[in-house]
């Protein structure tokens, strides 16, 4: 199926190859961080809870949700796909990981603060 994912402060957005003789497709998001709290599961003593589920059907190999926020530099999630045949059978399951890097937060991070000092820049100038 190979999904792709992209979860962020708008939204998500995930899109898979179709498997033949698939009638839906489950989508589950877990959210994990290693806080420990009670989650649904447990991956190597850090807790995962469910964040957001979809049933996919009618040949849709796509999902998208602006009305959920994600934050890939605090937290990784676990996008969990499951296609299901006419009999209601499981035929395929894939996991992927959804996470930055320190890099890529840091690099977020000074972006935003560049701004920030930017406008700070033009205000004081036109006081």
């Amino acid at each position: 199926m190979d999904p792709e994912a992209q979860l962020d402060a708008e939204g998500l957005r995930i899109s898979w190859s179709g498997v033949s003789g698939a009638r839906e497709y489950d989508v589950r998001i877990e959210e994990c961080d290693g806080g420990g709290g009670g989650g649904s599961t447990h991956l190597g003593g850090i807790a995962c809870r469910d964040v957001f589920n979809a049933t996919v059907s009618d040949g849709r190999t796509e999902v998208e949700d602006v009305a959920v926020s994600f934050d890939p530099c605090k937290n990784f999630y676990n996008v969990r796909l499951l296609s299901i045949d006419e009999s209601g059978r499981k035929i395929y399951k894939e996991t992927t990981l959804v996470a930055k890097t320190p890099e890529e937060c840091a690099g977020n991070l000074e972006t935003i603060l560049t701004t920030v000092l930017a406008l700070m820049a033009v205000l004081v100038t036109l006081c």
